[in-house]
């Protein structure tokens, strides 16, 4: 069923926003004066007109580029002004003003904010938001992870729960992660910050200077085990009763 943005205003005066699905712009306009809403009849128009040609894309097997809101719902993904390359997959994800190449493979509930770039083959995988960033041939970003201000080399890995720490409070700064990187899970990138072609950053690592080509990061504490510490907890507390 169509889905359509209507605009209208209530009898106090208030304007509303919103998008329906309805069969006609004509249900919308006589659901929106059941609800006593005074329809603005020249801003109710259907979603998804502007597709640059009159296709179907059940499976995004042909490229699509959008100047408007596109709602497809058998992945349950909504596009606005988005552009997609052919062979991409996209289920359950949120697109604005970003371009996918052809080959991409985003979500399960991916977000891809504003100048985000996607080159041939690159995956954003699930729960992964990425903004103004230039994402690889090949370069996965497969998990839990927000990618912005970033430039992502070709066939680099990032591990899940990573982050770009790209804003200090009151500028923004660039990451720049190089060709074939292998990031450890729970890595934060403190921009700005070059980490070089084939280097690597260990698991939980704070990556706050340049990490040479090649090179293995390791920017966390030690671990220090107390031994028999459960026992000493419960001991105290009796002792307190």
């Amino acid at each position: 069923m169509p889905v359509f943005a209507y605009e209208g205003r209530t009898a106090s005066g208030k304007v509303l926003r919103g998008n329906m699905e309805a069969p006609s712009r004509e249900a919308v306009i006589n659901r929106l004066r059941a609800q006593r809403i005074q329809p603005h009849t020249n801003k109710i128009k259907e979603r998804g007109k502007g597709l640059d040609r009159d296709i179907s894309l059940p499976g995004f097997r042909k490229s699509v580029k959008t100047s408007d809101v596109v709602i497809f719902t058998r992945q349950l993904t909504t596009m606005i002004d988005a552009v997609f390359g052919d062979d991409c997959r996209a289920p359950h994800s949120y697109v604005v003003e970003a371009t996918l190449q052809d080959g991409v493979g985003i979500g399960p509930f991916a977000y891809l904010r504003p100048g985000a770039l996607l080159r041939t083959g690159a995956k954003a995988g699930t729960f992964v938001e990425i903004k103004n960033s230039d994402i690889g041939e090949g370069a996965k970003v497969p998990h839990l992870s927000y990618v912005g201000d970033t430039t992502v080399g070709v066939g680099a890995n990032i591990g899940a729960g990573t982050i770009t720490a790209n804003y200090d409070g009151r500028l923004k700064h660039r990451t720049t992660i190089g060709a074939g990187v292998k990031g450890g899970v729970h890595t934060a990138f403190v921009a700005p910050v070059v980490v070089g072609d084939d280097a690597w950053t260990a698991a939980g690592s704070v990556i706050t200077e340049d990490v040479p080509v090649g090179a293995l990061a390791i920017a966390r504490s030690r671990q220090h085990t107390v031994a028999g510490y459960a026992d000493r907890v419960r001991q105290a507390v009796r002792q307190e009763s």
